[in-house]
């Protein structure tokens, strides 16, 4: 798969304020010829894959989630649309063939990826937070991009993420284990949390075209 996204911006993994990194084009694919130009990488974290029970792989391993249709001067707002999420390694870029509530949901353990979260969290945020209460609201005022998230969905949302996640480490050539990098966290009362555990960052794009115009306005 070969895309490209222009103009954005990238937000350190830290903070969600801007930082001014320019990325001109991404290219994603579906071999090693993948590419980021122009873009200054963030501090990815180092994770060991194994590699026939034996060796050990270390890798440069992160993602990226797209943000479009912000308001300029803005980041992370209420009214943005999740447009995609990819797994980055190193120089390379992978796209996850995630649907759009599966976004929204990796979006959010990625925005709070500091400490596990059970399913009734996850379900409430989702009811709560103006980000998904309003998911891509800048666009589409009809609501046709919000996708409400059930405490008895989650479980289910979080399997299809690994399976997305073990797809692209395959085409990455990656042997990791998708629960390493979202885990399930018991508590004493074996209720369970879900934790994303690798760093993450943010792009942003404006509006694409003139019939988005009014944004600036």
């Amino acid at each position: 798969m070969r895309s490209t996204l222009r103009a954005l911006t990238a937000i350190p993994v830290s903070k969600f304020q801007s930082s001014n990194i320019g990325i001109q084009d991404i290219k994603v694919r579906s071999n090693h010829t993948s590419s980021v130009t122009s873009c200054q990488q963030p501090h990815p974290g180092r994770w060991l894959a194994q590699n026939n029970h034996a060796a050990t792989l270390t890798t440069d391993l992160h993602f990226r989630i797209w943000h479009r249709f912000r308001v300029p001067g803005t980041d992370c707002a209420a009214g943005e649309e999740v447009a995609a999420c990819f797994l980055l390694l190193s120089a390379l870029v992978f796209y996850l063939p995630l649907s759009l509530t599966l976004r929204l949901v990796f979006d959010f353990l990625a925005r709070h990826r500091h400490v596990p979260l059970g399913a009734s969290q996850i379900a409430a945020s989702f009811q709560a937070e103006p980000f998904y209460r309003e998911h891509g609201c800048n666009a589409l005022k009809s609501g046709a991009l919000i996708r409400r998230v059930s405490k008895s969905s989650v479980r289910v949302y979080i399997e299809r993420i690994r399976r997305a996640l073990a797809l692209s480490f395959r085409e990455a050539n990656l042997q990791i284990e998708p629960r390493d990098v979202l885990v399930s966290t018991e508590t004493v009362t074996n209720e369970v949390g879900y934790r994303l555990r690798c760093p993450v960052e943010w792009v942003h794009s404006d509006h694409p075209g003139p019939e988005f115009a009014w944004v600036e306005e």
